[in-house]
Parts: structure tokens; C-alpha cells; sequence
């Protein structure tokens, strides 16, 4: 295959690729929606929760509660399920029976390399966002509400619900911004404006650690998606921690040896010789250096 990549030729790929694994896909996103409503409820989807609002510093601390469940909910299942779709994006290229049909079909490599990228990727992510905001509204309109008085009758099946009275006012959570993350000072806090309650989000990270960090997870189980052909994810996993366990040990040799620089040279009240901050942008390439891994080990199968 001569031609690099063809933008006709891709979507056929795409087109059948998609067509094949349709009822797998379906299912895999079945569970996902699942797995994300029982964690948007709480893993409680029947019982209503009420909480009694009726000051501005309880509207924020519920909004702040809720948008916090949001967050924790969309980022924690997208990590978790990405690595379960990265884990399967070369299965028909490693295994035995489809491997030989897969790699034979009519397409570059670049095109299958690709076409997988943004399969565990882009399309992923964007579904999964869609769906997220979809539960996130479902569960909203009957799960969690602010009440402004604390009067209570019996429902159906002995539920206990709010009371309407003159006067009784009701707060649903709103669908918060998940994506939007900025650095701050603290490990984790939601800021919530006063004005209209939207929300933001500060962590020890901004938005794009976090990315870097989830493209990091994908281009791993990608790695071993083409190296494994059984129990990619438990072996990935074991291999990637003996080699964190390995690298850990030697960054916290350099950690002790900038720490120990550092007081001898508040000592002698003489500037430290520490390594320069840039060093950290090295993180950044490790996904991609993954990535190229990838891409040579799915040349050196495709048949020439």
C-alpha cells in the first residue's frame, strides 16, 4: 500500500470496522451508561435525596456538593472505560484467527493505526461526554433536590417526599462544567459563583495535565493491546507498575539530592543547583513516545 492515507479509503475502514464490532460497542456502552448512572445516584437510583437549602451558604454547599459528584463521577468512569477501549484496539491485529483478514484488508497502515487512535480518543471521549451529560440530566430531575422548608409526607412505597406548601421552594443542581479545570493552591475545590451558582473547578493540576495524564493511560493499554493477546488489561497493568515501582525509587534518589542541595545551600545563603523546571515537559512526551511504539510494532505486522 503505496498511498499513506486516502480520505475514501478511511471511511470505508471506519465504516466496517464499526459495522463489525457494532454489537460488542453497543454492549460495552450498555454497561458503561450503567456503571455511570449508579455512580450519579450513588449506587441508590430509587430513593429521592433532599436537602434543606434556605440560605445562600447552603444553596452553594449543595450546588458545590453536586457539581463535585459531577466531576468526580465523569473523570473517574472516562479513565476507567478508556482504558477498557484502549485495551481492545488492536485485538483483531493480534489475534490469531482475524489477524491474517486484518491485516490483509485494503488500507494503509496509518489508516488502521488512525483509525484506532481516535476510536480510543476522540470518539470515545465525545461519547462518552454526551452520554455523561444525558445520565447527568436524568438523574437531576428526581435524584437530588434543595428544599427550602423541612416538611416532609409519604409517598409511594413509603417514600418520603417534600411537602408542598405556600412558600416551599425547590433547587435542582444544575449540569456543571466538567471540563472546566484551572490550577489552584489546594488539592481539590469547587468554586461556585453567587451570582447564577455555575461552577468551576481548581486542582493541584489545570485541564491539560489531566489530558496529558488520560492520553498517557490510552497510549499504554494501546501499547499492550498490540504486544498481549490475552489479559492485556491485568498484564499492562503489572508490567507498567514493576516499572513505575523502578522509576519511583530513582526520582526519589533525585528528590532527596534537590532536597539536600537545597538546605546546604540555604546554609551558606548561596543560590542551589537544582535541575531546570523544564525537565517536567519530558512528561508530556512519554504518551507519545508510547504512541510511536505502537506504530512501528503495527508496520513491522502489516504484510508487505
Amino acid at each position: 500500500m503505496k498511498e499513506i492515507f486516502n480520505i475514501n479509503r478511511f471511511g470505508a475502514l471506519w465504516i466496517k470496522t464499526n459495522r463489525e464490532n457494532l454489537r460488542a460497542n453497543l454492549v460495552l456502552l450498555a454497561v458503561i451508561a450503567v456503571v455511570t448512572f449508579l455512580c450519579l445516584c450513588r449506587f441508590n437510583p430509587f430513593t429521592p435525596e433532599y436537602t434543606v437549602v434556605n440560605s445562600d451558604g447552603t444553596k452553594i454547599s449543595f450546588v458545590r456538593e453536586q457539581a463535585e459528584r459531577q466531576f468526580i463521577v465523569f473523570w473517574s468512569v472516562l479513565f476507567f472505560f478508556s482504558i477498557v477501549v484502549a485495551a481492545r484496539s488492536f485485538k483483531n491485529v493480534i489475534s490469531p484467527y482475524k489477524s491474517l483478514s486484518t491485516l490483509l484488508l485494503p488500507a494503509s497502515s496509518f489508516e488502521k493505526y488512525l483509525l484506532a487512535f481516535l476510536n480510543s480518543t476522540v470518539v470515545f471521549f465525545l461519547v462518552y461526554l454526551l452520554l455523561f451529560y444525558g445520565l447527568d440530566w436524568l438523574v437531576n430531575t428526581y435524584k437530588y433536590s434543595g428544599i427550602s422548608q423541612a416538611s416532609y409526607t409519604t409517598g409511594w412505597f413509603g417514600m418520603k417526599i417534600p411537602l408542598i406548601e405556600e412558600g416551599q421552594q425547590m433547587l435542582r443542581p444544575s449540569l456543571a462544567n466538567v471540563l472546566n479545570i484551572s490550577s489552584g493552591d489546594s488539592g481539590f475545590l469547587t468554586v461556585v459563583n453567587r451570582d447564577d451558582f455555575s461552577c468551576s473547578y481548581h486542582t493541584a493540576f489545570s485541564f491539560y495535565p489531566i489530558l496529558g495524564c488520560w492520553l498517557y493511560v490510552i497510549a499504554i493499554f494501546m501499547w499492550g493491546s498490540i504486544t498481549f493477546r490475552k489479559r492485556v488489561i491485568l498484564l499492562t497493568t503489572l508490567l507498567h507498575l514493576l516499572l513505575f515501582l523502578v522509576v519511583g525509587y530513582f526520582m526519589y534518589l533525585i528528590v532527596r539530592h534537590v532536597m539536600e542541595a537545597y538546605y546546604l545551600s540555604s546554609m551558606v545563603n548561596v543560590e542551589p543547583d537544582l535541575p531546570s523546571p523544564y525537565w517536567g515537559l519530558a512528561f508530556y512526551l512519554f504518551p507519545f513516545i508510547y504512541l510511536w511504539v505502537v506504530w512501528i510494532k503495527l508496520k513491522r505486522k502489516q504484510l508487505k
